[in-house]
């Protein structure tokens, strides 16, 4: 069953800084600034994307990152 991009990229931010921030998660909020990330959560976040075997280049992982920037790694139709 197939997820829309950013619902799965919510899931992986969650999964990545708790779920404490979940009802902040907007797709223009900045991972660092608005959410609480730091580069140690940026790398984490870049794994979890590559253990579902989507590319994940570092250069896709600037301080100013996006929740809909994580969701546009997803493809749509993706099925994790």
């Amino acid at each position: 069953m197939s997820r829309e991009p950013l619902d799965i990229a919510r899931h992986l931010i969650v999964q990545t800084l708790g779920a404490g921030i979940s009802h902040r998660i907007e797709p223009d909020a900045i991972l660092i600034d608005d959410l609480g990330a730091d580069s140690l959560d940026l790398i984490e976040l870049q794994c979890a994307i590559e253990d579902l075997d989507l590319d994940a280049p570092d250069a896709a992982f600037p301080r100013s990152m996006r929740v809909s920037d994580v969701a546009a790694l997803i493809p749509e139709g993706f099925s994790s």
